[in-house]
């Protein structure tokens, strides 16, 4: 019986251990996800500030040409 109640015991402690290290193991994965979509995000805004000055450029040379009127 003693055997059963220690072996209980340390079973409900390895549970409590398991518990403990996936929370900290989720925590840790939701900072680094966050942290990535706030990177490609950023990398998104850049890319689509670069693509519309190459626009803007464009319209502007484009702006020169004869229309033919």
């Amino acid at each position: 019986d003693k055997q059963s109640i220690v072996n209980q015991h340390a079973r409900g402690v390895l549970i409590k251990e398991c518990i403990r290290d996936e929370l900290l193991y989720f925590q840790h994965s939701q900072y680094h996800v966050s942290r990535l979509h706030q990177d490609w995000s950023q990398e998104r805004v850049k890319y689509a500030e670069l693509q519309a000055d190459n626009w803007r450029a464009l319209s502007e040379e484009l702006e020169g040409m004869p229309t033919g009127d």
